[in-house]
Formats: C-alpha cells, sequence, structure tokens
C-alpha cells in the first residue's frame, strides 16, 4: 500500500532482509524456527507493554494488549495488518518477530532467543529479531545478483541501526 502507485515496477527487500520480491516472485525467503519464535512471542505477551508484531509474507500479525497498537501499525505505520488471538497459532512461516517495548525488556526478549536471534534496533522503542546470518545487506547482494548489477550501481537509504548492512552493500549510500 505504501508504493502503489508504483508497487508493480520495483523490487522489494523486505522484514530487514529476510524476503526479497523481484517482479512479484520470492527470490529469497529466511524463516525462523517456528519452536524458538514461538517461545519468543511467548516471553513477549508476558510482559506488560510489550507489543509484539510477527511478519509473514504478505502480511504481519498482531495481538494487541492496547487495541491502538493495530491502529497505529495499520494506519500509521502502513502496514498490511491481522489482529489474531493468538500469534503462536500463525500458519504461516515467522519471517521477523518485533517488538514495541519499554527498555527495560530488551534484556528479557534476548535472552529468550538464547544467542540464537539476533535483535537489531529498527526504530525509537522498537527491536527486530532475525535469524543470526540475515541481514539487509545480505538481500540487497540476492536482488544485485538477480538484476545483474554490481554495488558500484546501487544506491540504498537507510535510517537506523538495521540498515548498515545495506548501506555497506550499496556503492551510494544515504
Amino acid at each position: 500500500r505504501l508504493f502503489a502507485p508504483v508497487a508493480d515496477k520495483i523490487d522489494y527487500i523486505c522484514e530487514n532482509g529476510s524476503l526479497v520480491i523481484s517482479d512479484g516472485s520470492v527470490l529469497y525467503k529466511q524463516v525462523i524456527d517456528r519452536a524458538l519464535g514461538t517461545k519468543i512471542l511467548r516471553c513477549m505477551l508476558e510482559m506488560e507493554g510489550c507489543e509484539p508484531l510477527l511478519s509473514g509474507v504478505m502480511q504481519c500479525y498482531v495481538q494487541p494488549k492496547d487495541p491502538a497498537y493495530a491502529d497505529h501499525m495499520r494506519y500509521f505505520v502502513g502496514n498490511d495488518v491481522a489482529v489474531v488471538e493468538d500469534l503462536t497459532a500463525v500458519p504461516e512461516p515467522f519471517l521477523k518477530i518485533a517488538a514495541y517495548f519499554p527498555d527495560e525488556y530488551r534484556l528479557r526478549i534476548a535472552q529468550a532467543a538464547g544467542g540464537t536471534m539476533r535483535p537489531v534496533v529498527s526504530g525509537m522503542a522498537w527491536v527486530d529479531l532475525l535469524p543470526q546470518d540475515c541481514d539487509k545487506g545480505t538481500a540487497l547482494a540476492v536482488l544485485q545478483r538477480h538484476l545483474h548489477i554490481n554495488r558500484e550501481e546501487t544506491m540504498a537509504f537507510g535510517d537506523n541501526e538495521n540498515d548498515v548492512e545495506l548501506l555497506r552493500q550499496a556503492g551510494l549510500s544515504y
């Protein structure tokens, strides 16, 4: 929805690099182990004030403690959001788990991941958990190979810690 006027003319690196789409086809997809993802989601759901978000291929899922959270994700962030009764029961593969939370929960979330996932800051009060070898730079390299373009022909824009690898993979970075 964010790119509606040009949606079918551009390629996408989504969910911090765990999904790459070109010409409507998935080029690359990295999923989170379901048992580990379920453990992390349950930990997040137990924390007061922590609002988890689960990303699938075509939409994200929330089990909001505060109904305003779903509205924020839909109308301010612009995501295609499904409200579910149980995040751990979402049938599609888990691509990314993110959470909006107070700072004191960052350590508890990292401990729940047990060192098998990489936490990256993706905005004010946001942390995303990704597989250790998944990042936007790896995803950009997949897209560059697919499009037969090199690093020097690539420009990238970033605004947070989760964009560092992307910026390194591009010839021009902003």
